[in-house]
């Protein structure tokens, strides 16, 4: 992974209630004290958004109404009110090396739109990362709604960092927890991993959680030769990480290694109990590893995005 130059932050302008926000940006300011990458802030208009609230307008401004046929208009109408609430709100966090607030209009009904449109910008900016917080919607509110983090993390070539309303307000980052099923794609976000726990200056854990097929699989009797493969596959898998974890030695960086094989556990809530039991952590997993283990691991990043008690930094292999 190269050094970490800029990361672009999708905030919300209008939203009432800015502490999951404020998460976000203690998040970022504690990655910015490990380096002197530069944070610029971005929000996306888009037609979804076209009743913005009465009370960011000035008396002398009258609030309009929109319709869709011209939108971008109406947009570009309110612009400066949109950047100056922007720079309001961010001139109070003390964030170093933020940029200027910028906005970014998008004329299509579409959420996959809006998120396509903060992809194109991050990458036409060279950006290294995005960094977006969730509300963690579920049921009809996420039905209506939809859910931009994840619908970015699943879209976006670039890390995604991700602040979920359950995570803690980091003031320092001391350690990257990196989940793996050992996989060839899980490996090359590994070596990734590790390239940022060098630049970083923390410890990398690599953990991985023992899947028992046979908990599934023979949910009624295990007799003594399932038992005794899962104790050697167990050893394998050991024996395997301590391999992972030999070579990020040898790279410069800090790694340690973390085994759960407990088999009351299923693996994204070994994962978070591991995130919570580590404080000051960051959480740094694959979006997904290979077409068998996709479904899997695919629920499992999603789960770890809404209840992760850290920040999750989400890679694509």
């Amino acid at each position: 992974m190269s050094h970490l130059k800029k990361i672009i932050w999708g905030v919300e302008a209008f939203s009432e209630d800015k502490s999951l926000q404020n998460k976000t940006a203690h998040a970022l300011k504690a990655i910015l004290s490990h380096t002197l990458a530069q944070v610029d802030p971005v929000y996306v208009l888009s037609p979804d958004q076209l009743r913005l609230p009465v009370e960011v307008f000035s008396d002398s401004v009258e609030a309009p109404h929109y319709n869709f046929d011209n939108f971008a208009d109406h947009a570009r109408e309110v612009a400066g009110v949109i950047e100056k609430e922007l720079q309001d709100w961010l001139g109070g966090l003390n964030l170093p090396r933020m940029t200027t607030p910028r906005l970014l209009i998008q004329e299509e009904f579409s959420l996959r739109a809006s998120v396509s449109s903060l992809i194109r910008f991050a990458k036409s900016e060279q950006a290294d990362w995005i960094a977006v917080s969730t509300h963690a919607r579920h049921g009809m509110a996420r039905f209506l709604l939809g859910s931009f983090a994840e619908t970015l993390v699943h879209a976006s070539e670039l890390p995604v960092l991700v602040v979920g309303p359950d995570s803690v307000e980091m003031s320092d980052v001391r350690f990257l927890i990196f989940p793996t099923d050992f996989t060839p794609a899980s490996r090359r976000t590994f070596e990734k991993a590790v390239g940022l726990a060098q630049e970083l200056k923390v410890e990398l854990i690599l953990f991985h959680k023992v899947v028992y097929l046979t908990r599934y699989l023979s949910a009624f009797r295990q007799d003594a030769e399932d038992i005794d493969h899962q104790m050697r596959n167990t050893g394998l898998r050991k024996e395997e990480a301590e391999r992972w974890a030999e070579w990020g030695r040898e790279q410069g960086a800090t790694v340690s290694v973390a085994i759960e094989d407990l088999v009351t556990a299923d693996v994204a809530s070994a994962i978070l109990a591991r995130a919570h039991e580590t404080p000051s952590s960051l959480v740094v997993m694959a979006s997904q590893t290979g077409p068998v283990e996709s479904a899997m691991l695919g629920s499992v990043t999603r789960k770890i995005v809404r209840h992760a008690s850290c920040p999750v930094l989400v890679l694509h292999p």
